[in-house]
Formats: structure tokens, sequence, C-alpha cells
């Protein structure tokens, strides 16, 4: 399958790379920043591109609401998580557990940005079933097992079809 990893980066960096490594070693293809090049696009037309190629939309937060391009209301985050709702993407949500430690620099202050990215958590929270993730290794194994999930579900569906269809 191919997965789209959606998340701030500098915070997650850690994150990200255990989940892309944990992914890989199960034979999915992961789509996320890290591997975009120089190219001639915009880099919100390239990862609503992106999320629209993937068969899973995977959105991790903490507690950086991320970067907001010129002429946009919302972070680049936000701008996939949009793309793949419309999409009809299935959506797998994960949120930094609110009672573990987070380094202070990895925080946006509690106005502006403080603000979105706390409306953002409380959104996934109520509209998805979260994964609440303490460390990269935890978050990893919980990406594992839903993903794989999501996997085994696609393929009971699609299995179902084919046995129903008319020749």
């Amino acid at each position: 399958m191919k997965v789209y990893i959606s998340s701030t980066y500098q915070d997650l960096v850690d994150h990200r790379a255990a989940v892309d490594r944990t992914l890989r070693r199960m034979g999915h293809d992961v789509i996320g920043m890290e591997q975009y090049v120089a190219e001639g696009s915009k880099p919100v037309d390239r990862c609503q591109a992106d999320v629209r190629l993937a068969d899973v939309y995977v959105i991790i937060v903490a507690w950086r609401y991320g970067y907001v391009p010129a002429a946009q209301t919302r972070s680049i985050t936000e701008i996939e998580l949009a793309e793949a709702q419309d999409a009809g993407k299935p959506v797998l949500a994960f949120l930094l557990d609110p009672e573990h430690p987070w380094p202070p620099g990895r925080v946006d202050a509690m106005g502006g940005q403080g603000a979105q990215v706390a409306r953002l958590r409380s959104e996934l929270g109520a509209n998805y079933l979260a994964g609440v993730f303490r460390t990269p290794e935890d978050l990893a194994s919980q990406v594992a097992a839903a993903v794989s999930a999501q996997g085994l579900t696609r393929h009971m569906v699609e299995r179902v079809l084919e046995q129903t269809s008319v020749a």
C-alpha cells in the first residue's frame, strides 16, 4: 500500500523516521516530505497530489501547528488532511499523549498557532479513533498495526466484491 505520512517536521523527525522505517520493512510504499527533491511545483500542490495518490493517509500531531503558506489560512498539514478527506482516503490519526513530557522549544505558544494546534488536535480526537503515542517506537508500532488492519479490511472488501460480482 501507498501510505502518506503527514506531520510537522522538525519536532517529529525521529517519530517520522521510526514510522517510515517500520512501514518500509512491512513492504509499504511510504510517501513523505523526506523524499522530495527540488522541482518546479509549489509544495502545497505536490503534497496534495501525493495525498491523492496514497491508499492511506497518516497524520501525526504533537504541539506544533506547522508552516502556513502565503495566501493560506491553514498549515500544510491541515491542507493535506482536507485533501485526504475530500478524496475519501482512510485517515489514521495519532496524537502525542498530552501527559507526556515534551521539550518547550517544540511547543507553539498558547496564542496564535498554539490555539490552531489545540483546535486541530481536538478535531482529530473528535472525528477519528486516534492513537495516542509517547515515543517514536510506540508511534511506529501503533501506525504499523493500524496500516496493517486497514490493508486487511481493504483486501477483504476487494475479495467480497470479486466473489459477488456478476461475470
